[in-house]
């Protein structure tokens, strides 16, 4: 019996800083073929894990796997190979094309040049008619639909993404909505860290939710909102929203 490996595992995972702890034992699975969407106030974490996650930070505590291979093991390229990501900022070369941007990656990946794939992806991010433009004339929402296209070069079974729709309009992000879905549908796991809660309900199939380092709630979004109208029911006329429980799980109150 086929057995596929959870593109994401995390068991009890920590990361402490000489006057401060990031993140606090922290365990969670994302499984494939899903849009995961992790949520928090500032502070709460999430870039950190994400750092960890792509290797770029080393835990303090805990195991950490992508495709089954903890950072630092033989295997771990290969799954860092099969991801893309988005951290904060994409990593553009500002000077260098829209079209030679994918190449470049296309390069650094060990793949060979495929411009009829580099066009199907400028077209897929909204992006084809500024192909031979460079980022540095771009906008800031332009940029990011480059960066998304950056990450999707070579097919990744496994996107991580720190506030894809910043700076997007609401066409824009509707149309990351869509094309996250498709994804998924696809087999491909989509890891959205984002602020936008409203946004995250639209698209995600599983949520956790993170405060002050630690792991409040992790699981479908249907359980999440069931257990908010619960905890909601005399309040509350309608279903409560994701940003109903993520408020509830924080203890944040409006202001």
């Amino acid at each position: 019996m086929k057995t596929t490996t959870a593109p994401i595992q995390l068991q009890h995972v920590a990361k402490r800083y000489r006057h401060s702890v990031a993140v606090d034992d922290v365990s969670f699975t994302v499984p494939a073929g899903c849009v995961y969407g992790l949520v928090g106030p500032n502070g709460a974490g999430k870039t950190t894990l994400i750092r960890m996650l792509l290797g770029l930070v080393r835990p303090s505590a805990g195991t950490i796997r992508l495709f089954g291979s903890p950072p630092g093991s033989a295997g771990y390229p290969a799954a860092l190979r099969r991801t893309g990501s988005i951290i904060e900022e994409p990593a553009l070369y500002r000077n260098a094309t829209a079209r030679s941007n994918l190449r470049i990656h296309r390069t650094a990946l060990g793949l060979r040049d495929d411009p009829r794939g580099d066009d199907e992806l400028l077209t897929t991010v909204g992006l084809a008619e500024f192909g031979d433009q460079k980022p540095r004339r771009f906008s800031q929402g332009m940029r990011q639909r480059l960066g998304l296209a950056v990450a999707l070069v070579g097919e990744p079974r496994l996107l991580i993404l720190d506030e894809p729709t910043n700076a997007l309009d609401p066409v824009g992000i509707a149309g990351m909505r869509a094309l996250f879905g498709q994804l998924a549908s696809r087999g491909t796991t989509v890891l959205v860290c984002s602020h936008l809660l409203a946004e995250l309900e639209l698209m995600c199939d599983r949520v956790a939710v993170m405060s002050d380092g630690h792991l409040l709630a992790d699981g479908s979004l249907e359980s999440l909102l069931a257990d908010a109208a619960t905890l909601h029911r005399d309040s509350h006329s309608t279903q409560p929203s994701l940003e109903d429980a993520f408020l509830t799980l924080t203890n944040k109150e409006i202001r």
